[in-house]
């Protein structure tokens, strides 16, 4: 592995049902191979059900972002956030607890009362363990690997707002020219034909609208002369102590989407498929031979991203597998001394 980027701290971060379960697994991998000394994990979800699945991440790094309380209970106590809620009667009576019901604006709404609530706070315990691992000092980066489907409502709905929140966290100790930030997100073609027709309609409408925005904003950031606003923290104050919700960095520096065919055609037999790839292809960025290549040329790839105004942040990935033939070659060696 490339000496520079060996003791770079990483932060594996899971977004909803599907984020979280790769994050888990693969932080669960790292840990059996010994090589979860300098990873972090968090995962973020409004669901308490699929929270108590995930085995490897501890308690305090489970961020439930719900709670008992109705959507209603939620926007009268959060005075701008009917600046932007799609206000429904039944929308209103729903309880959080249980997940966002595949409505992105629950998602943003309860990570909101999240944050009032302090349930962030173990976002900075986990700033300062990874601030001893980078030798605390501010030369050290962060890679920041942040996964979540863009189909249900708990991912979709807190994708852009996380990766601001985590740069402003972090950025009091780490070099934030440093603080690499990765979006891996699953489109909703993946999961075709194990959902219903009636889910359907939800989960390609989610998916649009994340990319559409996601894609606005690294554009308003590109130099196009458009303006994005995005509150993604309640009571968001600029240095002055006014009220400031315009977007000054992109979310991630680069993205990368799981689709359900390459570019022949071809498909996975099932989801688990699709998901064991993406869990290798983390768990290889993380710690594999790869990881030398993509941390050197970073760099050189930002410069190309700030020449093309942000247009080449998106990208897709796959992973192969070599397979050494042990047992053919051991029955042939014996056929060869038997002959």
């Amino acid at each position: 592995m490339h000496e520079e980027y060996k003791n770079v701290p990483a932060l594996l971060i899971g977004l909803g049902g599907i984020g979280s379960e790769i994050v888990d697994n693969v932080y669960g991998r790292l840990k059996e191979n010994g090589m979860a000394e300098n990873v972090e994990a968090l995962v973020f979800d409004t669901d308490i059900n699929s929270q108590k699945n995930l085995t490897n991440i501890s308690g305090e790094c489970k961020i439930q972002t719900s709670t008992d309380k109705t959507v209603k209970f939620a926007l009268d106590n959060d005075p701008t956030a009917r600046d932007w809620f799609p206000t429904h009667p039944l929308v209103e009576k729903m309880q959080m607890l249980n997940g966002a019901g595949q409505i992105r604006a629950v998602s943003r709404l309860a990570l909101r009362s999240a944050m009032k609530a302090g349930k962030l706070n173990s976002v900075s315990a986990v700033k300062e363990r990874l601030f001893k691992l980078g030798s605390g000092t501010s030369e050290k980066g962060l890679r920041v690997m942040i996964v979540s489907s863009m189909m249900g409502g708990t991912g979709s709905g807190m994708f852009l707002q996380i990766p601001l929140y985590i740069r402003e966290v972090f950025e009091s100790q780490f070099n934030t020219d440093k603080i690499e930030i990765q979006g891996t997100f699953i489109l909703p073609d993946v999961l075709k034909g194990a959902i219903s027709p009636e889910q359907t309609e939800n989960v390609y409408a989610n998916a649009y609208a994340s990319m559409k925005e996601l894609n606005a904003m690294i554009m308003s950031l590109g130099g196009d002369g458009s303006s994005i606003n995005l509150e993604y923290k309640p009571n968001q104050l600029n240095s002055e102590g006014m009220r400031d919700i315009a977007l000054k960095d992109w979310p991630y520096d680069y993205c990368y989407f799981y689709d359900k065919e390459d570019t022949k055609g071809r498909v996975l037999s099932g989801f688990k498929d699709y998901k064991n790839m993406i869990e290798n292809n983390l768990y290889l960025q993380v710690f594999g031979p790869i990881s030398d290549n993509m941390y050197s040329n970073f760099i050189n790839e930002m410069r190309g991203t700030i020449r093309k105004n942000g247009r080449n942040i998106y990208g897709g990935m796959g992973v192969g597998e070599l397979n050494y033939p042990y047992d053919d070659i051991v029955d042939y060696c014996v056929y060869k001394v038997l002959a």
